[in-house]
């Protein structure tokens, strides 16, 4: 081996130690430097843990609910397919107070069509509302009408069928829709719901 290749391979095996020290500096100040924005920042850090943690369980969460969740709409034949139960509401309301007849415009057929607007639109009784009819209106000093109102509700729906297919809570919602019309537009106006008797087949 001549002196020249010596003196290159000690030169080559210096080059390689440097490398490898400089390497090791390097890894140490990054090392450092870590921990440094560790102790700086630790609490920070575990906050921003623990929310990406809890958006990772609700994104888990809802992805497994939409998979086992039916919707009614969505699948329109599990809803008509499902055994369902008619409850027929019939009762009286009377009118006393000028102002709510004018507002209402007050004849048989505007008030079928307030009446299925008013459970149309309901949030807790919509989906079950088929059909309202005024069977019969007298106008006079005290104007009433006999009413006739129909649902369909799923018999497996035991605990919400309780409570919504009762006379006090579909009477109730037609009363506070009157009664709103009677505070925005009427004063001292009376009128009077009688309670509502419910038949049903099932």
């Amino acid at each position: 081996m001549s002196l020249f290749q010596s003196n290159m391979m000690h030169t080559v095996a210096s080059l390689v130690l440097i490398l490898f020290f400089i390497n090791i500096l390097q890894e140490q100040k990054k090392t450092k430097w870590i921990g440094e924005i560790w102790k700086k920042y630790k609490l920070l850090i575990k906050i921003i843990g623990i929310f990406l943690l809890l958006v990772l369980v609700a994104i888990i969460s809802l992805v497994a609910y939409t998979k086992h969740y039916v919707d009614e709409d969505e699948y329109p034949d599990v809803a008509l397919n499902m055994e369902k139960s008619m409850y027929t509401f019939t009762g009286s309301l009377t009118i006393k107070d000028s102002c709510v007849l004018d507002t209402l415009g007050i004849n048989k057929e505007t008030l079928q069509q307030r009446i299925e607007k008013v459970y149309s639109v309901s949030p807790a009784l919509h989906p079950y509302f088929v059909s309202a009819e005024v069977n019969d209106l007298f106008v006079g000093e005290n104007t009433s009408a006999i009413l006739r109102l129909n649902f369909s509700m799923p018999s497996a729906n035991q605990h919400e069928r309780k409570y919504k297919m009762s006379k006090e809570f579909v009477g109730g919602i037609l009363r506070q829709d009157i009664n709103d019309l009677e505070k925005s537009q009427c004063q001292n106006s009376s009128v009077f719901l009688d309670p509502l008797h419910v038949t049903s087949t099932h």
